[in-house]
């Protein structure tokens, strides 16, 4: 509400001469991306052209000549943007392209259009809800409601979700790309054009020539430069003032171990996209995990993953027992045993999952065994995922995550079309920059993962980052200063195992 203009303005915020305090501020320049973004799908434009159609056919004679003009013009938008994707899907070839707004609409002849005018028009006469509502209205007392029709939204809502995809396109070249994706194979909500926001400064200027102060806080803000030469490349620098403080935990309490290589092997690990399907990658990462972690740490384990896809990779190879030569020092008969079974013996495993419903009930019966006193307890062990729902928000404090393990690190796919269109513009502010946006994307996710350890003044962990890319030292600037004061590098397990056992008992 605070950062979009119009909510701001319909319920009254005043920001004149306020002081504006933001928590979680590194989150800033994505909230505001994604609330100026927009997308339509198949389906959206087919029921935006059907309640037009009906709403035109119902009340063409009584609508004066401006009125009619503006629903006509906006039914050819609306069919121009509905014929363009269907055509590209009777294609039966998947296609993802990226087009400035000025590609965009003269590759559908839209060129001469002035959406200024239309969207105003829109806005005024409170076009989306008479059509929209009118169309909800027709289609039920046909008995075609939303509750059977196989199409999922309202008219009402994709009527909307069009709307706002037309006011984007008032924005320029500089602002943002268009994506078209297109795969046949999928239903009609998943073929769609998007508008992607690049450039969030002119919303936040808004909020800044009005506010007498901005305050933004937040624990991985860095790289700063990135920060504010996204959100206010038009301040000089004497009107930004940088406050950093150390962490209120003593750095006693923070145990930061780099695991750059595997100990069977002895050779580098990197999770990187060619090498993390790798088997030898598997392997060691189970024989850290279950000789080490699990075995040394009492109480709850939190493992992060970069995606949920290798994840699921990761627990699909462990439960396809490629024992036949276990590696164990366990007396468990490894030869009846997947590494899954043999791990989750040792430590009950939970892995989180999509659902948010579902998500609240692992977390709770993984709380119930990570913190659970009765004697012979093991603890347990949670699977979760960098920038998911855990990741974020939840406090593992206490016996909740007596040891965070970061596997890898979560570069996003630099083959994406849409992330390398977002480095290119961010590189024509300041060469370099794209690069930097690149790598805060991925450290922001690390940042906030570990984080989830520590929620407190009087409690303690043991951070285990899993990758040799760790040890550089560009990474590890990247990093909190409270995770980098106190950080051991294990190149062996008597090393891991020493530093962990000193660690657990001066705690």
């Amino acid at each position: 509400m605070l950062f979009h203009e119009d909510l701001r303005s319909s319920i009254g915020i005043d920001l004149d001469n306020r002081i504006i305090i933001i928590d979680e501020a590194h989150n800033v320049v994505e909230a505001i991306n994604q609330l100026y973004s927009s997308e339509i799908s198949l389906e959206y434009l087919q029921q935006t052209h059907t309640s037009l159609q009906s709403y035109i056919s119902r009340f063409q004679l009584m609508l004066h000549g401006k009125n009619l003009y503006y629903l006509n013009l906006l039914q050819s938008i609306v069919y121009k943007l509905l014929q363009y994707l269907q055509k590209l899907s009777s294609s039966h070839i998947q296609s993802s392209c990226i087009f400035t707004t000025n590609e965009f609409l003269f590759e559908l002849k839209l060129d001469n259009i002035n959406f200024l005018k239309l969207c105003k028009y829109i806005t005024i006469t409170n076009l989306e809800n008479r059509v929209g509502g009118y169309a909800d209205h027709y289609h039920q007392r046909r008995n075609i409601s939303n509750a059977t029709s196989p199409m999922a939204s309202t008219y009402i809502q994709s009527l909307r979700n069009v709307i706002k995809f037309l006011q984007c396109l008032m924005r320029t070249d500089v602002d943002g790309r268009i994506n078209v994706h297109v795969n046949p194979s999928e239903d009609l909500s998943s073929k769609m054009i998007k508008f992607i926001l690049f450039n969030p400064s002119k919303h936040f200027k808004m909020i800044l020539d009005q506010a007498q102060h901005v305050l933004l806080l937040g624990g991985t803000m860095k790289p700063f430069h990135l920060l504010t030469s996204t959100l206010f490349p038009h301040l000089s620098e004497d009107m930004i003032q940088i406050f950093s403080c150390d962490h209120v935990v003593a750095s006693s309490h923070v145990n930061t171990l780099i695991v750059p290589q595997g100990f069977q092997s002895m050779r580098p690990i990197e999770f990187t996209h060619e090498k993390r399907h790798q088997s030898d990658t598997l392997n060691e990462l189970f024989h850290i995990l279950y000789e080490y972690i699990a075995k040394l740490i009492e109480h709850g384990v939190v493992v992060f993953f970069s995606s949920y896809a290798y994840m699921e990779l990761v627990v699909d190879y462990w439960k396809m027992n490629p024992n036949s030569n276990p590696n164990s020092n366990s007396n468990l008969d490894a030869a009846k045993l997947s590494y899954f079974d043999m791990l989750h013996m040792r430590k009950p495993i939970f892995l989180e999952p999509k659902s948010t419903l579902e998500g609240e009930r692992v977390l709770e019966r993984y709380s119930q065994y990570a913190t659970s006193k009765l004697p012979h307890s093991k603890g347990a062990m949670l699977l979760c995922v960098m920038g998911g729902k855990l990741s974020e928000g939840i406090n593992f404090s206490d016996d909740l995550a007596r040891c965070v393990v970061v596997v890898g690190l979560p570069y996003p796919d630099i083959r994406d079309m849409i992330l390398q269109e977002r480095m290119k513009y961010a590189d024509s502010k300041q060469i370099g920059n794209g690069r930097k946006l690149y790598e805060s994307l991925c450290m922001k996710q690390v940042n906030q993962s570990i984080g989830r350890s520590i929620r407190h003044k009087q409690d303690y962990a043991t951070i285990v980052l899993f990758d040799r890319r760790y040890e550089s030292n560009h990474v590890m600037d990247q990093l909190p200063s409270w995770i980098t004061r106190s950080i051991s590098i294990c190149r062996t397990s008597s090393e891991l195992t020493t530093n962990i056992t000193s660690f657990m008992h001066h705690e």
